[in-house]
């Protein structure tokens, strides 16, 4: 597995063992993304490094216009980082040699990972606005304002966690970004964790609420198909920001616990 840190990469063997680090002008605070032998970091010192997994050896860099804000995403030959403070832009960069295709500049930075799927780019900025963009070439297919935070691909439908009193969640068309449905929520600021989308069903959850609250909706239609509290009386509530799917269960962590549901009917497995 390969992680960062304070000024540089560092790789380690399944027993935790250090097997090389990659030294770096700063910290990297985003998970690296590992694809064809290559690991691919964008760094707090305005690049994006592209290094050996098998050695830490560099194959290039590409210096940025400000510090990165989002985790760098590999699809179809190419690398993309978003970025925020002075240069509010989303680069697409060569994943063999590290040669800038595109810049897409928008009115606020790329706080989250964009998701690449059949010729588009899709990318909330800070703003939340969420973007479609043509893959080859950089250019605006078509934007809508969700005040959206996170985003989600799941078959034919584009999932958006909302952060405002617009919805807690919408699912739209990706090909034109028109609305399917959207699920509102009766808090005016609902701060999402991500999105998981496995059996028909839509999991998220509300970062900002004290009792830990996790969803599940039909995909198709958005109604509710069961909502479960995590708090447990013990422990703090507040959701942490992933929600991770396997086993048929779904895993969320709170401030204390990590907590597995049952993904079909919300209860916690008795053990």
């Amino acid at each position: 597995m390969c992680t960062g840190g304070y000024n540089g990469l560092w790789a380690l063997d399944v027993h935790g063992r250090e097997k090389w680090t990659f030294p770096t002008g700063e910290l990297i605070v985003s998970r690296p993304a590992v694809t064809g032998g290559t690991v691919y970091s964008a760094c707090r010192d305005k690049n994006v490094y592209a290094v050996r997994a098998d050695g830490g050896r560099r194959v290039w860099s590409h210096p940025l216009g400000d510090k990165p804000s989002c985790p760098a995403t590999v699809a179809e030959g190419t690398v993309y980082v978003g970025c925020d403070g002075q240069d509010n832009a989303l680069y697409a960069l060569d994943a063999a040699g590290g040669a800038r295709k595109w810049v897409f500049r928008a009115d606020h930075g790329f706080p989250q990972a964009p998701v690449v799927s059949s010729g588009l780019v899709y990318a909330i900025d800070g703003g939340g606005t969420l973007y479609a963009i043509h893959a080859d070439k950089g250019t605006r297919k078509w934007s809508v304002p969700f005040g959206g935070e996170t985003l989600c691909l799941a078959g034919d439908t584009l999932f958006i966690g909302s952060g405002n009193e617009l919805g807690l969640v919408h699912a739209l068309d990706p090909s034109t970004g028109h609305k399917k449905w959207t699920h509102q929520q009766d808090i005016s600021t609902p701060i999402t964790t991500q999105i998981a989308v496995v059996g028909g069903l839509v999991f998220i959850g509300n970062t900002d609420d004290p009792n830990g609250t996790v969803h599940a909706f039909d995909a198709d239609d958005g109604s509710e198909c069961w909502s479960t509290l995590t708090w447990s009386g013990r422990s703090k509530g507040r959701l942490g920001d992933d929600v991770v799917t396997a086993y048929g269960f779904v895993y969320v962590t709170t401030a204390d616990d990590v907590v597995a549901l049952d993904a079909v009917t919300g209860a916690a497995p008795d053990l």
